[in-house]
């Protein structure tokens, strides 16, 4: 027979106890994986990218607030989301589920769209992410240059998605440097 739960069993109890575990330190050690940055900066540089395209959405899309908290991505159990935007007479939203893998587009009318967060360029997932949106009905307009990043990028780079991050196999990703000035740019060479 089992251990009696510290409080009786009450689920508020039970989950105070929990949450003080974590807190004291008694978590199991391996809670999280070892995210070791040299391993996975690349993707790390991609996803800063593709996460910046989603923010913009949000930052075209939203009333405008001091030091730009409208462009802020909120955290979910399964990964960022938008929250409802304003659209016309209806709203959307973003979300960016990295336990499936997915970026989802949602409608107040209904109608969304998926995608795979996949090995891919920054400028396949522009691409993507705007065919994504136009199919849901939804236009948007964005500068399309990174912003605040000490280096301009390479948009068709190809790298590997680490499991960690994106479980996928090596494919192109989409590490950029200093000779791209956006993500739809088409540089030969690149």
């Amino acid at each position: 027979m089992g251990m009696a739960p510290k409080n009786g069993g009450n689920p508020q109890d039970r989950l105070r106890d929990a949450m003080n575990e974590r807190v004291s330190g008694d978590a199991p050690a391996q809670a999280w994986p070892a995210l070791p940055l040299e391993e996975w900066a690349e993707t790390y540089h991609t996803l800063h990218m593709w996460l910046q395209m989603v923010g913009k959405i949000r930052l075209q899309q939203t009333a405008k607030q001091n030091h730009w908290w409208n462009s802020a991505l909120y955290v979910t159990s399964r990964g960022l989301t938008t929250s409802l935007m304003p659209y016309g007479n209806d709203g959307f939203e973003i979300q960016l589920d990295f336990v499936d893998h997915r970026l989802n587009i949602l409608t107040s009318d209904r109608v969304g769209s998926t995608m795979k967060l996949a090995a891919k360029s920054v400028r396949a997932f522009y691409r993507e992410l705007m065919a994504a949106l136009d199919g849901c009905g939804i236009s948007v307009a964005m500068n399309t240059k990174p912003q605040e990043v000490a280096d301009r990028f390479r948009s068709n780079r190809t790298i590997s998605m680490p499991p960690t991050i994106l479980s996928t196999p090596t494919g192109s990703g989409a590490y950029l440097s200093r000779r791209s000035s956006c993500w739809t740019c088409s540089e030969p060479g690149l």
